[in-house]
């Protein structure tokens, strides 16, 4: 009650500025046909219940007249003052002009909701209705009594019952009002699942995609969303940095709240149908990790590696600090060069050789020898060299200058085998993102300075 109370109010100023832009418009305009199109809707209900996706734009209108005549004495404060800003509390309600529009918007939401499970409710009662033994004699009334379904009934199995009080609470961008009906597509439980990510869903057709993916699924996905945000949100500033010697094709980092994140995640994942989304379910048990490789070099981007499932899962074989350094051509690794390099005895002799790795040859040549066929030998021969200087003098005996020394002397080989010279390269101190080997907390860098 306290809320249609509220409503009320916010409909009320609505209507008002509705109505004097309405009257601008007719003296200043003459007849047309957008004047024709307002003045078929008497009250703000009717372009919410007809097209909501016009209101915002009609309101900002009145709001951008606020100093003209017909308009001032809409837009005055609670204090008696005009108006200059969307979030001034206006006379008499006390409600700036941006909780009425978010009220509008609401409303719009709910009205249709209700429209919409109205005409659900009437198709379904006309298709239940009773056969014609109910109209029998002595035993008609007893039939229609055992075969009457109540309402209730009927809407239990109605998938979008209930679905606007799950929505309300993310209804807060005026680009929603375009989305009404899509997000109506959703069925309750997915909206549940979905949460605050609505927030961030800004395509219509990315929304009926997802009310379209089975339960199970929709989980999973919006889990890898929420994965993507935490990292996000998580990345320290070397993470963001502009520097050019993390990845050849850095991204920049999704950016918001951790639900506009997820959402806008979600977007760019089933804007173009489910394919990626499906490639990313088959991948269940590798794609919270080819997320935290890919991340950093690719951003929202990294969805497109699902494309191809097998390639995806080449990422997942890849060391991190060569993933973070190549991006997407981590999917073109061949399984044997990543064998060899998750041989080395640890990460951060991993990270160590793709270090030094870059700062001879750059992001570029580094992404041919990493993909090239014909470089695996030359991987291989530096697995095989720290393993026998393991063997000789212990583990002590892989340190920065002779895994540096190591991928130098072999800069020549990776360039004779994959047909990609090396350039000539400055030495600055280089850093690559390490390894998570914790599986937590930002992305870690190591650092080589060559001379």
């Amino acid at each position: 009650m306290a809320e249609r109370r509220s409503n009320l109010a916010h409909r009320q100023q609505a209507n008002a500025w509705f109505d004097a832009l309405r009257a601008h418009m007719s003296a200043t305009s003459g007849q047309s046909d957008i004047l024709d199109r307002l003045n078929s809707w008497p009250k703000i209900e009717n372009v919410l219940a007809d097209c909501p996706a016009l209101l915002p734009g009609l309101l900002t209108m009145a709001w951008q007249l606020r100093h003209a005549e017909g308009f001032t004495e809409l837009f005055k404060t609670v204090s008696g003052q005009q108006a200059e800003n969307t979030s001034d509390k206006l006379q008499p309600f006390g409600k700036s002009f941006d909780e009425i529009l978010l009220a509008n918007l609401q409303g719009a939401m709910r009205v249709f909701c209700q429209q919409q499970e109205s005409g659900w409710l009437a198709a379904e009662k006309k298709r239940k209705q009773p056969p014609k033994i109910t109209t029998w004699p002595l035993v008609g009334g007893v039939m229609l009594r055992i075969l009457k379904l109540r309402e209730e009934d009927i809407l239990r199995q109605y998938p979008h019952h209930g679905l606007y009080p799950v929505l309300k609470p993310w209804l807060r961008k005026r680009e929603q009002f375009a989305l009404i009906g899509d997000l109506a597509a959703l069925p309750a439980g997915h909206a549940r699942i979905l949460g605050d990510t609505i927030m961030g869903l800004s395509d219509g057709a990315s929304i009926r995609n997802l009310a379209a993916l089975e339960t199970r699924k929709l989980k999973f996905v919006v889990q890898l969303a929420r994965h993507i945000a935490t990292r996000s949100l998580a990345s320290d500033e070397s993470a963001h940095s502009n520097e050019p010697n993390q990845a050849a094709d850095k991204a920049d980092l999704p950016q918001g709240s951790a639900g506009e994140i997820a959402g806008a995640g979600l977007t760019r994942l089933t804007i173009d149908g489910l394919h990626l989304a499906k490639g990313a379910i088959a991948l269940r048990e590798q794609a919270m990790d080819i997320i935290d490789k890919l991340l950093v070099p690719m951003g929202y981007d990294l969805w497109s590696v699902f494309a191809n499932p097998e390639a995806a899962a080449n990422v997942a074989l890849c060391p991190t600090s060569l993933a973070r350094a190549i991006g997407a051509l981590s999917t073109k690794v061949p399984r044997k060069t990543a064998e060899a390099l998750r041989s080395l005895p640890g990460d951060a002799a991993t990270d160590m050789v793709v270090s030094a790795l870059l700062a001879i040859a750059g992001h570029e040549v580094l992404a041919a020898w990493a993909t090239s066929e014909g470089c695996v030998s030359a991987w291989q021969r530096i697995a095989l060299e720290v393993k026998q200087a393991t063997a000789k003098m212990g583990e002590n005996a892989v340190t920065r200058e002779m895994l540096t020394k190591l991928a130098q002397s072999l800069a020549p080989t990776f360039a004779s085998l994959s047909g990609v010279a090396q350039p000539v390269l400055d030495a600055p101190a280089v850093q690559v993102p390490v390894a998570l080997s914790s599986g937590g907390g930002s992305p870690g860098y190591v650092q080589s300075q060559l001379k």
